[in-house]
C-alpha cells in the first residue's frame, strides 16, 4: 500500500491513512473511506484527500455545499464544485487541520488531517519538514509568468498519471513561441544563436520569479531547491495553475495578447 504520509480521521473515530499512490474521499456514501451516513446534508463524497510529495491537498468535490478547513488558526472556506471541476483547494504541507461543513451546528461531520513532521514521498525533491500550513496562491493569467508557469507544468497537465517531464528552458522558450504563432521568432530562434539566447533568458528570468514567489508564499521552506520537475509539482498543488487553464490555449485574444507582451521589445 505504500508508506503511511498523513492520518485522517473522522470524529467518531473511523481512520484512514493517506499514502503516495492512495487517495482518500470522505463523504456520506458508505463506499468512502470515511463516512458519516447519518449526515444528511454531507453530499455523497465530499472531500477528496491526495499526496502531491510536499504535503496533503485538500479538495471540495461536493457540487452543493461549501466547506470549511482550519488550520494553525486560520480558517479557509473551499466552495462547492463547479460543473466545470474543483475551485479551489487548501494546502496542508504539516500539522493538523480540521475539515468540517459551512454552518451545520451539531453535525458529527468533523475530519481530522495530521500530518507529520518530515513524512515525504520517497524519492521527493524536496526532503527537509515543510514549516508552515498556507493556502495557494494565485498567478494572473494575463502576465508573461503565467504563461511560462502554464507551459512548464503543461505535460503533467496533459497527463497528471504518467511520467512527463517538466521542458528544459531552451525547449519552453520554443514550446511558448509556438504556442503564441510567433513563427517568425521560431525560425530566428533556430538559426540565430543570439536570438536563442536573448529569448530563453527571458524564459529563465520567469522561472527565477516563479520560485521566488513559491519561496515568498513559504509553499516550501527557504532555501529549499526547486528543479523544475519540483517547482511543477508546487505550482500544481498550489492550483496556481490548473487543467482549466489548458482551455487558454485555445482562445485566440488570450494568445494574441500574449504575443503582444512577450516578444514586441
Amino acid at each position: 500500500m505504500g508508506e503511511a504520509l498523513a492520518r485522517v480521521a473522522g470524529a467518531d473515530g473511523n481512520s484512514a491513512v493517506l499514502t503516495a499512490r492512495r487517495h482518500l474521499t470522505v463523504g456520506r456514501d458508505a463506499t468512502c473511506d470515511i463516512s458519516f451516513p447519518g449526515e444528511a446534508r454531507l453530499s455523497r463524497r465530499a472531500v477528496h484527500l491526495s499526496w502531491n510529495g510536499f504535503g496533503v491537498v485538500i479538495a471540495n468535490i461536493s457540487r452543493t455545499h461549501g466547506l470549511t478547513v482550519t488550520a494553525a488558526a486560520t480558517t479557509a472556506r473551499l466552495p462547492s464544485r463547479s460543473e466545470a471541476g474543483p475551485t479551489t483547494g487548501f494546502f496542508l504541507a504539516s500539522g493538523t487541520a480540521t475539515i468540517a461543513g459551512p454552518s451545520w451546528p451539531g453535525s458529527p461531520f468533523l475530519v481530522t488531517v495530521e500530518v507529520g513532521a518530515g513524512q515525504l514521498a520517497p524519492g521527493s525533491a524536496v526532503n527537509v519538514a515543510l514549516s508552515a500550513t498556507r493556502q495557494p496562491f494565485r498567478l494572473r493569467t494575463d502576465t508573461k509568468e503565467f504563461l511560462t508557469a502554464l507551459m512548464l507544468c503543461r505535460p503533467r497537465l496533459e497527463d497528471p498519471a504518467g511520467n512527463a517531464t517538466p521542458p528544459a528552458a531552451p525547449q519552453l522558450t520554443r514550446q511558448i513561441l509556438e504556442v503564441t504563432n510567433s513563427w517568425h521568432l521560431v525560425r530566428q530562434f533556430d538559426v540565430d544563436e543570439s536570438v536563442r539566447k536573448t529569448l530563453t533568458g527571458r524564459v529563465h528570468e520567469h522561472l527565477k520569479g516563479l520560485r521566488a514567489k513559491v519561496l515568498r508564499h513559504a509553499l516550501v521552506p527557504g532555501g529549499t531547491p526547486l528543479p523544475p520537475p519540483a517547482l511543477v509539482d508546487v505550482l500544481i498543488a498550489s492550483e496556481a495553475v490548473t487543467p482549466l487553464h489548458l482551455e487558454l490555449l485555445e482562445d485566440d485574444a488570450w494568445l494574441e495578447w500574449q504575443e503582444s507582451q512577450w516578444w514586441e521589445s
